[in-house]
């Protein structure tokens, strides 16, 4: 009886973050650009360069890596790229751009809010880019009408006033 073997090439888009047995943050798995879970050498997969990471709830992959290539699309007018993707158990979603900047999204409540999201920050971040230079840790663009920044170095603007 002959013997038949499949094998299926992937190509790897990004590192899965995965967690369990008592262990956190251990990265176990790659995701294919079509968004397939796979077991690889990560360092053969990562030999053109490193891999951006996804984190986020099991099932969710294929979301992610769509996501992935918008936001790509998304922050390149201002030359930044995603580094990192995290999708919370509550599916509310986390950019880390490739200058450090964590960018809290919040939760999708359809695409076009999120695109509207970006773009505000898009629009803004020229301007806080020269007023803060590489000092910006993350921005929340999760507000309506503006957004929060943390900036390295520098301390709440709430002061207690002495009578």
């Amino acid at each position: 009886m002959p013997c038949v073997l499949l094998l299926r090439e992937y190509l790897g888009c990004a590192k899965r973050q995965c967690a369990g047995n008592g262990q956190t943050n251990w990265w176990s798995r790659l995701i294919s650009v079509k968004g397939d879970v796979f077991t690889a050498n990560l360092a053969e997969a990562e030999e053109d360069g490193d891999l951006p990471e996804f984190n986020g709830p099991e099932g969710a992959e294929k979301e992610v890596v769509a996501r992935f290539e918008e936001f790509k699309q998304w922050f390149a007018p201002i030359q930044l790229a995603p580094e990192s993707i995290r999708l919370s158990d509550r599916y509310a979603w986390t950019v880390k751009l490739n200058n450090g900047i964590n960018v809290e999204l919040g939760r999708e409540q359809g695409r076009a809010l999120m695109r509207e999201r970006v773009d505000r920050f898009v629009g803004i971040y020229p301007q806080l880019a020269a007023l803060l230079q590489n000092r910006i840790e993350s921005v929340d663009m999760r507000y309506t009408n503006g957004l929060a920044l943390k900036v390295n170095g520098m301390a709440p603007g709430l002061e207690s006033k002495r009578k």
